[in-house]
């Protein structure tokens, strides 16, 4: 019988010769008869593939090619190749219009981003991806990094080569796309959430894509001044002196893009998209609240004070700069004398750390204020606690017990920030401010990006696993103390469970969770940061997050009834009577025995 694809009226490959003979025959027109291209031959062909005639026809072709490939292309491939047109039309040289190069990269950025959220959902819905789809997905992610570095070197420097590799990668990378055949029958997809190459390359792309697109919309928002305060080093020297200092301008170029506005604004939108669906899936309103909390901290406190605010004269005020958290970062200072009061914010900022934890447990940290918690609480990253379990640096930090490889971690962060947090003391020695900022740029501005990326070999949630966060270890310390645990409603449940499901979900891989439920009917652990996954996932909606409400609750006398039907353990049913035994009578029918 003949299949679909050899019905298809089109054939990808006979499409694909077709469009590339036809754009490089403008290209080649475009750079022997113009006359306005300058320089030499590869600067001519760079401005000839960022022209807007050129552009206008890759887009003309693009289009076609895929309506006449559409038969015989996979769903998933349709809506990314036309949105991967689309993006030829919004670089910033493809409209010959006044202000379009202004303004064009907005667009561009949301529009990149908007692809990404569709990419990351389509793999949270499908977990083994047919292989063509996935060597797609993972090409068009790269690609669309590379579109965004072009933007930012055309942004930073005027350059027009990077954009127009970006064009010849979108180019090539449609023909890849139209010449892809399904996957045979039998042969195996890609299970991404076992595959941490390809997913390290995902997670990889997104964040550089999304890295330089936030650089090039600060650039246009606040000007050269974004990165000319950051004390680039010349690329001069031997080999070992260049690389030496292209590794310390990398630093601070990461670190100094990583806390500006627009960076956090593309990445909240990104991994916002992927926290919403989780709202129709939640079965209690405890965490529809806590998830609504965690995306409102993070635009006020991740977003606005940190990042917005701070860039506006408002803080030209002297009073102000010398408030801790906004003249501040973390007990650093960016410029200015030292100030003593700097001691009392200091310590009312971890007063309240404690205080809260306390109370609520880490989740009032890591659950909620942190700017990282909405990171990997979206569904496609939420999905990724497999490599807790797989990865073989994930399992050295497995369960509720402090292993050698948690204390060695944890202690290194705290060590080395509390050595950091007496640095502004240098400026009673005329130390310089790049001195002092650095190790809070490396902290906070860069190494939470290679943990993040980093999540198939470290495993989820990688900032409260390994320790290295000196909020969440201090917060560890304080909860330790604290009212807040995960609790059974009935023990009886958790005794005959056989599942496991509750720490299947833990994002932090607590996976001596049930022994403890079963032995205690609660699970108490510093290193829980009350997500509540467990008590999603529970299947007999048995467990709860018990905290200081709760407590106070039952000192009232209007705690939670231990006396709750139970949905898997049942009372056993009194034994029928056995039948009685039977014989045949003599006239042939059955009499029972007396």
């Amino acid at each position: 019988m003949e299949s679909e694809t050899s019905r298809a009226p089109w054939s990808g490959r006979g499409v694909v010769p077709m469009v590339l003979s036809g754009w490089f025959v403008v290209v080649l027109g475009l750079v022997s008869l113009s006359g306005h291209f300058s320089g030499g031959p590869l600067s001519a062909l760079t401005q000839a593939l960022t022209s807007p005639a050129f552009l206008a026809a890759s887009v003309v072709g693009m289009l076609v090619a895929v309506l006449a490939c559409w038969d015989r292309l996979a769903p998933a491939l349709r809506g990314p190749l036309l949105v991967q047109a689309g993006v030829l039309v919004l670089l910033p040289t493809a409209v010959p219009v006044a202000g379009w190069a202004t303004w064009s990269r907005f667009p561009l950025a949301f529009a990149i981003v908007g692809l990404f959220v569709y990419l990351l959902l389509f793999a949270y819905r499908n977990r083994q991806i047919d292989r063509p789809v996935a060597n797609y997905l993972l090409g068009l992610v790269g690609t669309l990094a590379l579109v965004s570095a072009g933007l930012f070197l055309w942004s930073a420097a005027g350059t027009l080569y990077g954009m127009a590799a970006s064009v010849v990668a979108v180019t090539g990378l449609l023909v890849y796309a139209l010449s892809l055949s399904p996957s045979e029958a039998g042969e195996p997809g890609v299970l991404w959430q076992f595959n941490a190459f390809w997913t390290f390359r995902l997670l990889l792309s997104v964040v550089a894509a999304e890295i330089f697109l936030g650089a090039s919309l600060d650039m246009q928002t606040w000007g050269a001044s974004f990165l000319g305060v950051v004390p680039f080093l010349p690329l001069t020297g031997s080999a070992l002196v260049i690389a030496a200092h292209g590794a310390y301008n990398l630093l601070w170029f990461l670190a100094a893009t990583s806390i500006s506005a627009w960076f956090l604004i593309l990445l909240g939108v990104c991994m916002g998209a992927l926290v919403v669906p989780k709202f129709w899936t939640l079965k209690h309103r405890e965490q529809k609240i806590r998830l609504g909390l965690m995306m409102g901290a993070y635009a006020v406190a991740g977003v606005y004070i940190p990042s917005m605010w701070t860039s506006t004269p408002l803080l030209h005020n002297a009073a102000l700069v010398n408030w801790p958290i906004l003249g501040w970062g973390m007990g650093l200072r960016t410029g200015g004398p030292f100030v003593t009061s700097f001691f009392l914010g200091v310590v009312v900022m971890y007063a309240a750390v404690g205080s809260l934890s306390v109370l609520f447990g880490r989740r009032a940290i890591c659950s909620v204020m942190c700017g990282a918690a909405m990171m990997f609480q979206g569904t496609t990253i939420s999905q990724m606690t497999t490599f807790n379990r797989t990865s073989r640096i994930g399992r050295m930090f497995l369960g509720s017990r402090f292993s050698t490889a948690f204390t060695v971690t944890s202690s290194l962060a705290l060590v080395s920030l509390v050595a950091v947090s007496i640095l502004p003391y240098l400026h009673l020695l005329n130390a310089s401010n790049q001195t002092l900022i650095l190790p809070f740029l490396f902290y906070f501005g860069t190494l939470w990006i290679v943990m993040f990326v980093s999540i198939p070999y470290v495993g989820n949630y990688n900032c409260s696993t390994t320790g290295f966060c000196h909020w969440g270890s201090l917060s560890m310390l304080f909860s330790r103390a604290g009212f807040f645990r995960v609790k059974a409603k009935n023990p009886k449940v958790c005794q005959s469970c056989t599942t496991y499901d509750c720490a299947k979900a833990c994002p932090v891989a607590l996976v001596d969770m049930p022994l403890q439920l079963q032995a205690t009917g609660e699970f108490r652990s510093a290193k829980c940061i009350g997500v509540g996954e467990c008590i999603e996932a529970c299947p007999y909606d048995n467990l709860y997050l018990h905290d200081v409400r709760h407590w106070i609750r039952q000192k009232l006398g209007h705690g939670r009834s231990s006396h709750r039907p139970l949905p898997m353990v049942r009372p056993s049913a009194a034994p029928a009577p056995a039948p009685a035994p039977v014989h045949a009578s003599e006239s042939g029918t059955a009499a029972p025995v007396p």
